[in-house]
């Protein structure tokens, strides 16, 4: 099977990719899964994020905005760059990881893990699923919320 050129071009290029996912309200989603995690939590906010499969980490930045400490995780490196630079640009320091997201390691657990847009359609059989699962589980605390936008 020939790969997509348009595919190709999407997640070779952050700028392009940061464009093509430009209309989204970051605010607003991070508003909800906050408040979803702070309701599965008890009423307990989260002080602590990470967002997988990140790319240009916007999920990140905005919880960053709001005080969390946050991780960006995402295995091209050109994304990681891309990340790095709109944290810099934008004054809010994150923590950007570039990893595979079936293995990975943080530096300490989050209380609020997401991975949106579908990302986990790029987790191609159940083993890798798995894998990916229990990385997470690794990464988040006892009492931690995983969101999965699918």
């Amino acid at each position: 099977m020939t790969p997509n050129p348009a595919y190709n071009a999407l997640y070779n290029s952050a700028l392009i990719y940061d464009i093509a996912f430009s209309y989204r309200d970051y605010p607003h989603e991070c508003q909800m899964l906050l408040q979803w995690a702070t309701a599965a939590r008890s009423g307990r906010p989260p002080s602590s994020s990470l967002e997988v499969a990140a790319g240009p980490a916007d999920h990140a930045l905005t919880f960053r905005s709001s005080g969390l400490e946050a991780y960006a995780l995402d295995l091209s490196p050109s994304m990681c760059e891309y990340a790095a630079q709109k944290s810099k640009t934008r004054g809010l320091p994150i923590s950007i990881i570039c990893a595979d997201m079936r293995n990975f390691r943080l530096p300490q657990p989050v209380d609020l893990a997401v991975m949106m847009l579908n990302s986990v359609a790029h987790l191609h059989t159940l083993d890798d699923l798995i894998q990916h699962l229990r990385a997470v589980a690794q990464n988040v605390v006892s009492d931690g919320v995983y969101i999965l936008e699918v």
